[in-house]
């Protein structure tokens, strides 16, 4: 007894075990241990349309600033979006239409399935989207990138606030987050 009582003792005194925080590791937005789940009742029909993106992390320069999501058939979406680059040798340039297929994979969850210009073919998932559809948290489970878009280009501060009190919960940094309310 005496002996479980000392193993006990010293376990207690025992350092816990570092975890993982967003910015520890290279290109993770979030905690790994951070619960994270998708809204099970956001469908293809609600994020249809036209959306602005208000904050992101992770995908400025393969995620333009407006995105159009549209149809793809059998709940699966296409997302549109113009985006830009420039060269830092000529200072040139250009854009060009970023097009993004998404099939479905889970209730709020799609799988980037084709993609141009290195965006990552990896799941996004619709971490919160409020009840109206009038803005949205998009992320996954890689804790690489994420966004929150908004139907209007100003405006809706407090559904703004709403979605990064979200994905704070969720373990992202948002403090990293880049753009205006």
């Amino acid at each position: 007894m005496k002996q479980l009582l000392i193993c006990l003792a010293l376990a207690a005194c025992a350092k816990a075990p570092d975890v993982a925080q967003p910015g520890a590791v290279p290109g993770l937005l979030r905690n790994p241990t951070a619960p994270l789940a998708s809204q099970t009742d956001v469908t293809a029909a609600r994020l249809k349309g036209d959306w602005y993106v208000r904050e992101e992390r992770g995908l400025r320069s393969l995620l333009g600033d407006e995105i159009t999501i549209s149809d793809g058939g059998a709940d699966s979406l296409v997302l549109m979006s113009d985006t830009g680059a420039c060269s830092d040798q000529t200072n040139l340039c250009s854009t060009y239409t970023q097009r993004i297929a998404l099939i479905p994979v889970g209730p709020g969850r799609w799988q980037v399935v084709q993609a141009s210009d290195g965006f990552p073919l990896d799941e996004l998932w619709v971490l919160w989207m409020d009840f109206d559809d009038r803005t949205v948290a998009v992320g996954g489970p890689t804790g690489k990138y994420v966004w929150i878009m908004d139907r209007g280009r100003s405006g809706g501060t407090d559904r703004i606030t709403a979605a990064r009190d979200i994905l704070d919960w969720y373990g992202y940094d948002v403090d990293r987050l880049e753009g205006a309310l």
